[in-house]
């Protein structure tokens, strides 16, 4: 099908799902609109609104990987990407062509092939020892280099912002002075979920990134069109970046991009000599051993693949994979969280352990270790049951009881949540995360964890949460990390150490992990409501006040540059805005919770809220609802019974059954926001300032979202509900 018979297939759906569609209510509408008319503005709305959530989740993901200090602030890269597009929105009229777009997108394209000119710029952000940024944690920075690095930064956020700027313009001439203002917002929002769909597809078939490229530049080129005089300027671009962003691996690497994160594999060997002794890599090799290999995760080491064949000859009979069987004697049932490619199973394995489950939330992991691990612990061993799942969602659901609970090495310090402030693992290390897995241990059984951590209280808040869950303080040594044991009766290893000298001497070593825990100084645990385990007290850490003024400066300049005069501005949308995505950021945090924070979970939740605000806009259509003011109490009802509600009593009821009540209990309030941002725009006046109020409202509240920080997730709420508040008095600016 050519783009041409593409184009009428879409305007033939879009005019048939008009016809179902009520006319709207303003007065402006007339209740005439010529077939040319609808073909040309509904069809490019739909395409516009398809291409900016693509490109917007796509950047998050993309950027994130590549270019380091993003994948500590992706919630950031969202909140500049909607800045950048809610200027255009409001200011129609600029002539900004879309191959600029392109042009910043190469841009960024060449610079992920310099890695080392933005590495500096996360030492910044780790240089004040308030938030663990792995890798980044040193003791003094120079002034001229911390201000350098601080303009780097600055800069890329200015990029990204101007980048999505075109883009925006081209929605806000969509909308600007549409006769039917629900119908367009109901395209805006069909376009939204129909690019998130897309996106999401691709990701979850481990697409490369010169994939995502071709149909974003594709959708780009389309819109460039317009200005043929530099339509080469855009096919340029659009070449640079492909090329750019086309990743060829070093010899003997392999490159993937799992759901989650871009993983490189690169093969390890030993150089022996005669007698089987390890020779410096400059000596003279008798023999080269291939025992494993190097797994690393957005630009950071994670895991190595290694043959444990070779580790009692190499590191001892006891090392950091086995020394958990070693604690029980013929441990029947145990429980790998975070498994990886699978080295803990492959001990379990050697150790002759009868039954394990392996959880790992990363598919493509699973299949590497399946596939290349040098011990193929996951294949076919019918010892084995492999979960593809976040390993607290297991550990909500299973019903299974063990001997032994593993919390392996699931310290993700470069994954977190596009659209929250929790990494990955947050929700894994809470005082409720070990009592669950207390729960399901046997009479007897243990918990063990192993962690590394560069910063002190990260493992002594580690340490306070084990020792809430278990009521009393876990055995804690040092084992290339912090090892710490647990179980639901006092502990013993006296019997165990004396009866094996190779593990009473690693069990012994415990000044170091409690020097460690003990340079912490005061912190407090984390829990499901405040789970940042890498945040040092209840505030919003220093780098994040630094990104947001980088923020606002960006916003300052984009503004002076672009906007001819007083930019227009409507306070009831902004603030409808603003609320709702802080709502939004909210929910998403809470029912990753309940099912845990992978790349679907979000998806399908935010993909829900677009099908609700949809179902908002045809009940608004179709049942003519032409006021708002009764709507206020039924939402400031909805989300404060979201705010009392104790969500863990849900735990205990079937999947399907407990995403359903959450689902009714926490997105009813975005339903109901739906129907009065529904009413609200089909009064408006001016659509492309109404959408671009709105879009700049979601700044703020992506800001505020960074609250959490100090008064936990669940009061997000309630500063949302101060926003609604604000849109009730405002009101009137629609008449």
């Amino acid at each position: 099908m050519d783009a041409g018979n593409l184009y009428k297939v879409l305007a033939y759906i879009l005019r048939v799902l008009s016809g179902l569609f009520p006319k709207d209510m303003n007065p402006r509408m007339g209740g005439r609109v010529s077939n040319r008319f609808f073909n040309l503005r509904d069809v490019n709305l739909f395409l516009i609104s398809f291409t900016l959530l693509f490109l917007e989740v796509m950047c998050i993901r993309w950027l994130s990987t590549e270019i380091r200090i993003f994948a500590y602030f992706q919630n950031f890269v969202l909140i500049a990407c909607f800045l950048g597009f809610g200027i255009g929105c409001s200011l129609p009229e600029l002539k900004i062509p879309v191959w600029i777009t392109i042009v910043l997108l190469a841009l960024f394209a060449v610079f992920t092939g310099y890695i080392h000119l933005f590495e500096t710029g996360s030492r910044i952000l780790g240089m004040f020892h308030d938030y663990h940024i792995v890798q980044t944690s040193v003791e003094d920075i120079p002034a001229l280099q911390a201000v350098k690095d601080f303009l780097i930064v600055g800069l890329l956020f200015l990029l990204l912002v101007y980048m999505f700027l075109a883009v925006g313009v081209r929605l806000g001439r969509c909308l600007k002075d549409h006769p039917r203002p629900l119908w367009a917002y109901s395209v805006n929002v069909a376009g939204s979920l129909a690019g998130i769909w897309a996106y999401t597809l691709i990701s979850y078939r481990d697409t490369p990134p010169w994939l995502w490229f071709i149909i974003s530049l594709a959708l780009l080129l389309y819109f460039a069109l317009e200005d043929r005089s530099h339509f080469a300027l855009a096919i340029i671009g659009s070449s640079l970046a492909l090329l750019f962003v086309w990743q060829t691996p070093l010899p003997g690497q392999r490159i993937w991009w799992s759901p989650y994160q871009k993983l490189t594999l690169t093969p390890m060997y030993l150089d022996l000599d005669d007698l089987g002794n390890i020779l410096p890599s400059t000596g003279k090799t008798k023999q080269r051993v291939h025992y494993g290999y190097n797994l690393t995760a957005n630009q950071t080491h994670i895991q190595f693949l290694e043959n444990l064949d070779i580790y009692p000859r190499f590191y001892g009979r006891i090392h950091r994979y086995n020394l958990p069987f070693f604690l029980l004697e013929n441990p029947e049932r145990v429980l790998i969280l975070g498994s990886g490619c699978g080295n803990d199973v492959a001990a379990a394995l050697r150790m002759g352990v009868e039954h394990i489950d392996a959880v790992e939330i990363d598919p493509l992991i699973v299949e590497i270790g399946r596939t290349l691990h040098p011990n193929r612990p996951y294949a076919g061993d019918r010892r084995v049951r492999v979960f593809t799942d976040d390993a607290r969602s297991y550990l909500k659901k299973t019903t299974d009881r063990y001997d032994l609970i593993c919390f392996s090495l699931l310290d993700a310090h470069t994954l977190g949540s596009g659209y929250t402030n929790i990494r990955l693992d947050d929700y894994v290390y809470t005082v409720e995360s070990f009592r669950e897995a207390r729960r399901l241990l046997k009479p007897g059984g243990l918990v063990t964890m192993r962690f590394w951590t560069e910063q002190p209280f990260t493992a002594k808040r580690l340490f306070q949460n084990m020792t809430g869950a278990f009521g009393r303080e876990p055995y804690t040594f040092w084992l290339e990390g912090m090892y710490c044991i647990a179980g639901n009766k006092p502990l013993d290893l006296s019997d165990r150490m004396g009866s094996d000298r190779d593990l009473a001497k690693i069990l012994s070593d415990r000044e170091r992990a409690l020097d460690f825990l003990n340079a912490a100084g005061k912190t407090s645990p984390s829990q499901d409501d405040w789970p940042y385990l890498y945040l040092r007290a209840h505030q919003i850490p220093v780098s994040y006040l630094l990104i947001i003024l980088v923020l606002f400066l960006a916003t300052y300049f984009v503004l002076k540059t672009t906007v001819p005069g007083k930019l227009k501005f409507n306070v009831h949308f902004f603030f409808l805005g603003a609320g709702f995505l802080l709502v939004e950021i909210q929910n998403i945090s809470r029912i990753s919770l309940l099912f845990g924070n992978t790349w679907i979970v979000n998806s399908v939740i935010f993909s829900i809220i677009l099908i609700l605000i949809l179902c908002a806009n045809a009940i608004v259509a179709g049942f003519r609802i032409s006021g708002t003011t009764g709507a206020y109490p039924f939402l400031g009802a909805l989300i404060l019974l979201a705010y009392i509600f104790p969500l863990n009593s849900l735990l205990g009821l079937a999947p399907a059954v407990r995403g359903t009540l959450a689902g009714i209990l926490l997105c009813l309030p975005l339903f109901a926001a739906g129907i009065i941002f529904a009413v609200s725009f089909s009064h408006s006046r001016n659509l492309n300032t109404a959408m671009g109020s709105n879009m700049l409202g979601t700044v703020l509240g992506g800001v505020a979202s960074s609250l959490s920080f100090v008064i936990g997730i669940k009061a997000l709420s309630l500063i949302g509900l101060v926003f609604y508040a604000v849109t009730f008095l405002t009101r009137r600016q629609l008449r």
